[in-house]
C-alpha cells in the first residue's frame, strides 16, 4: 500500500507540474462523472482493502454540488482451518460537496454524505456453504481538492471517514464498524 501511495502522490506532482494555467472551477449548472479507486481500512479487519466506484453530481455553484455515490470493496479470502471464508462491501447514497477558495487550478473541498451498505461474508468447509448478508447505513465526512487540468476534467485526491451501521434483522447481532478510505478520483464535467 505504502509503494500505491507514493505512486498515487509522484502522479498529483506531475499533474500539478505539467498543466496550463488557464482552468476554471465548477461552473454552476454543470453536471460531472467521476470514477474513483483507493484503498479502504475497516475496524475489526487487518488489512486494508482496494475499493472501485464511481459517482454523479450537479453542481449548483462553484461552492454547492450534490450527487449519488457507489463503492465497491472487495474484502478478501482467507483459509482458516479448513474454511474457506470470503466477502465484499457496497455502499451507495448521497452525498454534496462544499468547495472552498478561489483558485481556478486546485479547489480544497469537504463533504458529507449519507446512505445505505451492504456486506456479504461467505463461508464453506467441505459441501457445507454458509452466507450472511447484513445490510444497514452509513454516514461520511472528509475532504480533498479538486485538481483541474483543464476546465473540464481533472483528478480529485480525498480522505474520507465512514461510520456504518448495520442492524439485527438479518440474522445477526447488530453492529457498527469505521471504515477509513484514502481515494482518488478522475472527474469529467458536461455543460460547461
Amino acid at each position: 500500500m505504502r509503494r500505491t501511495l507514493m505512486s498515487l502522490c509522484a502522479l498529483l506532482i506531475a499533474f500539478l507540474t505539467s498543466t496550463r494555467a488557464a482552468f476554471a472551477q465548477n461552473a454552476a449548472g454543470s453536471a460531472e462523472a467521476a470514477g474513483t479507486a483507493g484503498y479502504a481500512h475497516f475496524s475489526g479487519l487487518s488489512d486494508s482493502h482496494f475499493i472501485l466506484g464511481g459517482s454523479a453530481f450537479y453542481n449548483f455553484n462553484k461552492t454547492v454540488a450534490v450527487g449519488f455515490e457507489y463503492n465497491y470493496a472487495s474484502l478478501g479470502s482467507e483459509n482458516l482451518g479448513g474454511v474457506n471464508l470470503s466477502g465484499h462491501k457496497q455502499s451507495f447514497g448521497g452525498a454534496g460537496r462544499f468547495s472552498m477558495g478561489k483558485s481556478r487550478r486546485v479547489v480544497p473541498y469537504f463533504l458529507a454524505g449519507l446512505g445505505g451498505v451492504t456486506e456479504k461474508g461467505t463461508g464453506s468447509a467441505g459441501g457445507f456453504t454458509e452466507s450472511s448478508s447484513p445490510s444497514g447505513y452509513y454516514y461520511a465526512i472528509g475532504g480533498g481538492a479538486s485538481l483541474f487540468a483543464s476546465s473540464q476534467w481533472g483528478v480529485r485526491p480525498e480522505f474520507r471517514y465512514e461510520r456504518q451501521q448495520f442492524d439485527a434483522s438479518t440474522g445477526t447481532n447488530a453492529y457498527g464498524q469505521n471504515d477509513v478510505q484514502v481515494i482518488i478520483s478522475a472527474f469529467y464535467q458536461f455543460g460547461r
